[in-house]
């Protein structure tokens, strides 16, 4: 049973990591997609 609960609390903080690199990501992506649009507008 203990087996079980650890593997689901690895596999759940494993999806956290994931989902936390990914909400970084993205806006990262955000932020230099609006930067390089205005630097060709102005350009």
């Amino acid at each position: 049973m203990k087996a079980i609960v650890k593997s689901l609390l690895v596999a759940l903080t494993a999806l956290l990591a994931t989902a936390q690199r990914g909400v970084e990501f993205s806006y990262e992506g955000v932020i230099v997609d609006a930067t390089t649009r205005y630097v060709q507008q102005a350009g």
